[in-house]
């Protein structure tokens, strides 16, 4: 028959082991399995961190969205947990999205997975999202997120530490990693923010010809030129021996109606004159 001090180490045994199955889980049903996410000695990694460098030639979104994570750095785990007072992995992501950016996500780490549009680990950029199965099911069951703030390094609500920052190369994490996708409506931000070529960086869209302004100073340095011309009659002036003014000599056209006028007088002189 069992003693007391028997029993009672049982039942401390069996909280124990109860309380290395606590994780953000896939639902806040209580009746929801839940599974550790840092397990104490990590080997082959960097240490946990309480802080991240945030550079400042990010975009303002990623720089908002970093800056609002970091504010949740020390909070504890809280399975099902939304506020300050205690966060699980999924709820970090959440706040911070819709605190920084006002966009909303699912509440839990398989839904974020589902809502993300899915890229390699290797195309991670600061603020995207990267998820892993904590479950032990070879990465078919999503129930871990954190979010990436650069340098190999996730921010994320761990089961055992609470708010902290974690290098996603650890031999932990690269054994349970499930995936990373980033967030359509972020990545539009981002996107729609990035600087314009100025007109004078942008191609012409004549290229390689001259343009009208250069046509224009071409043509100003030209010489300018008056062609003379020949095509109108022109008068030979002669000049008088006696020093009078130049008089032009008449045209054959004027000389013409000159006789026929002088004919006409005559005629008619003739006529009166009888």
């Amino acid at each position: 028959m069992m003693s007391r001090l028997s029993i009672s180490i049982l039942v401390s045994a069996s909280i124990a082991c109860s309380m290395l199955f606590v994780s953000c889980g896939t639902s806040r049903s209580s009746n929801a399995t839940v599974y550790k996410t840092t397990p104490a000695g990590t080997r082959g990694s960097r240490p946990d961190k309480k802080t991240f460098d945030i550079p400042a030639s990010l975009a303002p979104q990623s720089h908002a969205l970093l800056t609002e994570a970091k504010r949740w750095i020390g909070t504890p785990y809280r399975y099902g947990g939304e506020d300050r007072n205690g966060v699980d992995c999924s709820g970090l992501v959440l706040n911070v999205y819709r605190s920084a950016l006002q966009l909303k996500l699912p509440r839990n780490s398989a839904a974020q997975a589902d809502f993300c549009k899915p890229l390699s680990k290797a195309m991670l950029m600061p603020g995207d999202l990267i998820f892993f199965d904590t479950a032990g099911g070879g990465g078919k069951k999503i129930s871990h997120v954190g979010i990436y703030v650069g340098d190999g390094m996730m921010i994320h609500s761990s089961s055992s530490k609470g708010v902290i920052v974690s290098d996603i190369n650890a031999d932990y994490f690269k054994r349970t990693f499930a995936g990373a996708g980033y967030v359509e409506k972020y990545r539009d931000m981002i996107a729609s923010n990035t600087p314009k070529p100025s007109p004078a960086q942008q191609p012409s869209k004549n290229s390689g010809a001259v343009t009208v302004e250069k046509r224009n100073e071409a043509a100003a340095e030209e010489p300018f030129t008056l062609s003379p011309v020949t095509s109108l009659p022109t008068r030979k002036v002669t000049p008088a021996a006696t020093g009078t003014p130049k008089t032009a000599e008449p045209t054959p056209e004027e000389a013409r109606k000159k006789v026929l006028n002088t004919l006409i007088e005559q005629k008619l002189d003739s006529i009166f004159n009888r």
